[in-house]
C-alpha cells in the first residue's frame, strides 16, 4: 500500500515538474527574449480566450526588446498593440497593420487616444512604476478598463495608486516566483484588485490565476465602488437655478431636483461632498471647473449635447425638457363679444343661411295666408329664441316641414346657451401663436440672458429655416448679478412690451413669470426648441461614475425622480402647475360679464323707438290728409 502512495506521489511531482517546463525563467528577464516571453505570452492568450473574449483590446507593451513578429504570430486574437519607448519624445506616430493586430508605434510627446478599445493591457518588464504610460489616465486608451501584468513579482499598493489603475474596472496581475541560486522559477500568477475609497483593506488579493477560476468578465473585474465612504466629493454649483438647484438665500441649504439626487446617491453610496457656491453664473465657468479637476460633477441644468459628450463622462438622464418661449397675451377682445364666442363665425353663418332658407321654403308653402315674409320670418326664428308659437297651421305639410326645423333649433339653442355659460367669465383672446414656425413668421423678437448656454451657438449656426430664422432675431440681454434674477428682468420688460418673446429652459421661465407675478399677463408655447434630456456632467475620467448610473436608474424606474420633479415644479411655483392655470375662488357673474345682454337690450329698445316714432310719424301724417278719418 505505502508503495502505491509513494508511486502516485513521484507521478504527481513529475507531472507538477512538466507543467513548469518553459517557465523556468532568470531574474530580470526581457520580454524580447522568445525563450523567456512564453508565460507571458501564454497568460496573454488565456485572458484574451477567456474574461476578454469578444472585447477590443489595447495591449500596451515597451518598445525595448521585444520580438513584435513573433507577438503578432502567437496572439491569434485581434486586437491592437502599442510599442511604447521607456521614455517620451518627440516624432511621429506610425500606424501598421500585421496579420490579425494593429500595431502602433509611439513616436510622439503627444496623448494618444484609442477610445474605440474596451480593455487595455498594459505589460511591465520592471518593479518600478515610472513608466510614463502608467501616468496617463486609462481613458486615454480605453473606455475604462484596465489590466496592468508585470513581469517581476511587484509592490501591489504602488501599482493600484498610478493613474493607469485608477479605472471602473481594474486588475492587477503579478507573478510569484521562488528562487533557487541564481536562478527563478515561476510558480503561478496572482490577480489583485483594490477599493479606493474603501476605509481599509485597499488591495485585495482575488486569487491565484486560473482560466477556470476567471473564465468570465465579472472574475475579473469585481466592484470597486461597493464601499465609498472615503471619497469626499467637490460639487460646485450657482443657486439660480429653479428647479434644478437653488435655495432660498445663500445661507440656506441646497434643494432643487438635481441636488435631492444627488443627496440620495451619497446616502446610498456612502461618500460625503462639500458643496460651494459658485457666484460666476456662466456655464463655461461651471463646467471648466470639472475640466480642470477642481469640481467632480455639475448640479446644474445641463442638457446632453455633442460637446458635452466629448468633454464629460454624462450620467443617464433624470428629465425631459428643452427651452421654452415666453410671449405676452394678446388684447382681450371686448367683454360684449362674449355673446359672440359660444359660437364661430363658421356657426353662426350656418345658421343665418339655415334661418332664411327655412323662412323662405316656410313663406311659399303658407302663402294661402296671405303673410308677409317678415311675419313668417319671425314665426321660424321664435325656434331658435323661445318655445315654438302654439298657432301653427293645421295642414300636415306644414307641420312635417317645421319639425326638424324645431329640433334643429333646440339643440341650436342648448348648444349656445351651456356654451354661453362657460364663457361668460373667461376673457375671449385673439387666435396666439402656438409654434415656432408662427413664430419665425411674426414680427416678434428673440430675447435670452447670455450666461453661455449651447442653443444661442446653436440658433445662430442651424440650418433649418425656422431655427435659422430665430437666430438671426435673438437679442441677447447681459448678466447683471445685482439684480434678484442676474438680468433676465431685461427680457421680461421686453416681453411685457410685447416686441419680444423670451427664451429659457422650460421649467424655469415658467416658474420665473409666476413668481414675478406675471403669469396672468402671458403665455407658453406648446412647442419646446431644442428638447433633450437632462443629465449630470461628470468628470471625465471619474471611475465610480458607472456607479452613479446604477443608481440613477433605480430612482428613475422606482418613480421617485419623476415624484421629485413634481414635487420641486410645485413648491418653487406656489402650489400652480402651469404657468395659466391660477387657483381662483368662485365668483358671481358682474356686469361686466354680462354687459354683451345688455347691450342687446338697448339697441332693441332702441329699435323699439324708432319704429314707435315711425309709427306716430305715418299716424300724423295721415290725420292730416283730407279724407283721413
Amino acid at each position: 500500500m505505502k508503495g502505491l502512495v509513494s508511486l502516485l506521489y513521484i507521478l504527481g511531482l513529475i507531472g507538477t515538474l512538466k507543467a513548469f517546463q518553459g517557465r523556468h525563467l532568470p531574474t530580470g528577464y526581457e520580454l524580447g527574449d522568445a525563450n523567456n516571453s512564453q508565460p507571458i505570452l501564454h497568460l496573454i492568450k488565456e485572458i484574451l480566450s477567456g474574461p476578454l473574449e469578444g472585447q477590443s483590446v489595447t495591449l500596451l507593451v515597451p518598445k525595448e526588446g521585444i520580438e513584435l513578429n513573433d507577438w503578432l504570430t502567437r496572439l491569434k486574437s485581434p486586437l491592437s498593440i502599442v510599442r511604447l519607448p521607456r521614455e517620451r519624445f518627440d516624432e511621429s506616430l506610425i500606424l501598421s497593420e500585421d496579420m490579425n493586430s494593429t500595431f502602433y508605434e509611439h513616436k510622439d510627446d503627444i496623448i494618444l487616444s484609442i477610445t474605440d478599445s474596451t480593455v487595455v493591457i498594459a505589460i511591465i518588464t520592471s518593479s518600478d512604476v515610472d513608466w510614463w504610460p502608467l501616468w496617463l489616465s486609462v481613458r486615454q486608451w480605453s473606455r475604462g478598463a484596465a489590466v496592468l501584468i508585470t513581469t517581476t513579482p511587484c509592490k501591489t499598493e504602488a501599482f493600484m495608486q498610478v493613474p493607469f489603475m485608477q479605472a471602473s474596472w481594474a486588475t492587477l496581475i503579478c507573478p510569484v516566483v521562488k528562487k533557487r541560486g541564481n536562478r527563478t522559477r515561476l510558480i503561478h500568477h496572482k490577480v489583485w484588485t483594490s477599493f479606493p475609497f474603501a476605509a481599509k483593506n485597499k488591495s485585495v488579493a482575488l486569487g491565484v490565476w486560473n482560466p477556470e477560476r476567471f473564465s468570465c468578465w465579472n472574475d475579473l473585474f469585481i466592484d470597486r465602488f461597493k464601499d465609498m465612504r472615503e471619497k469626499r466629493m467637490s460639487v460646485y454649483g450657482n443657486l439660480l437655478d429653479v428647479p434644478i438647484l437653488s435655495a432660498d438665500s445663500n445661507d440656506s441649504p441646497p434643494k432643487g431636483i438635481s441636488f435631492v439626487i444627488f443627496d440620495a446617491l451619497s446616502k446610498w453610496l456612502g461618500f460625503s461632498y462639500d458643496f460651494k457656491l459658485n457666484h460666476d453664473v456662466t456655464w463655461t465657468a461651471i463646467e471648466g471647473l470639472i475640466l480642470n479637476g477642481t469640481n467632480d460633477l455639475m448640479l446644474n441644468f445641463a442638457s446632453i449635447t455633442p460637446q458635452r459628450n466629448r468633454d464629460f463622462a454624462l450620467s443617464i438622464p433624470y428629465h425631459y425638457e428643452g427651452f421654452g418661449l415666453i410671449l405676452e397675451l394678446p388684447p382681450p377682445l371686448p367683454q360684449w363679444q362674449n355673446i359672440l364666442y359660444p359660437f364661430t363665425w363658421q356657426v353662426w353663418t350656418a345658421t343665418s343661411v339655415s334661418l332664411l332658407l327655412t323662412a323662405a321654403m316656410f313663406h311659399l308653402l303658407n302663402h294661402h295666408k296671405e303673410t308677409s315674409f317678415i311675419t313668417n320670418l319671425i314665426t321660424i326664428g321664435q325656434g331658435l329664441i323661445v318655445n315654438p308659437p302654439a298657432d301653427v297651421s293645421s295642414a300636415w305639410r306644414i307641420r312635417f316641414f317645421l319639425l326638424p326645423w324645431w329640433i334643429s333649433a333646440w339643440i341650436l339653442e342648448l348648444s349656445y346657451i351651456c356654451n354661453l355659460i362657460a364663457v361668460l367669465t373667461i376673457p375671449v383672446f385673439p387666435k396666439k401663436i402656438q409654434t415656432a414656425q408662427e413664430l419665425a413668421d411674426s414680427d416678434y423678437r428673440l430675447c435670452m440672458l447670455n450666461y453661455g448656454e449651447f442653443v444661442i451657438e446653436a440658433l445662430a449656426t442651424s440650418s433649418h429655416p425656422t431655427l435659422s430664422a430665430l437666430g438671426k432675431k435673438l437679442d441677447l440681454s447681459p448678466i447683471n448679478e445685482n439684480l434678484p434674477n442676474i438680468g433676465q428682468e431685461g427680457c421680461v420688460e421686453l416681453v411685457l412690451k410685447g416686441t419680444h418673446s423670451h427664451l429659457e429652459t422650460y421649467s424655469y421661465i415658467n416658474i420665473l413669470y409666476s413668481r414675478l407675478g406675471h403669469n396672468n399677463r402671458v403665455y407658453s408655447l406648446k412647442e419646446q426648441l431644442y428638447p433633450t434630456y437632462l443629465c449630470f456632467p461628470i468628470r471625465k475620467d471619474a471611475p465610480w461614475k458607472y456607479k452613479f448610473d446604477i443608481g440613477m436608474q433605480r430612482l428613475f424606474e422606482s418613480g421617485l425622480i419623476q415624484k421629485w420633479m413634481k414635487e420641486a415644479m410645485e413648491e418653487s411655483m406656489g402650489g400652480t402647475k402651469d404657468i395659466l392655470l391660477t387657483a381662483s375662488a368662485t365668483k358671481s357673474l358682474s356686469i361686466i360679464h354680462l354687459q354683451g345682454s345688455f347691450f342687446i337690450l338697448l339697441i332693441g329698445h332702441f329699435l323699439a323707438f324708432l319704429v314707435l316714432a315711425g309709427e306716430a310719424l305715418i299716424d300724423y301724417r295721415r290725420e292730416g290728409l283730407p279724407n283721413a278719418k
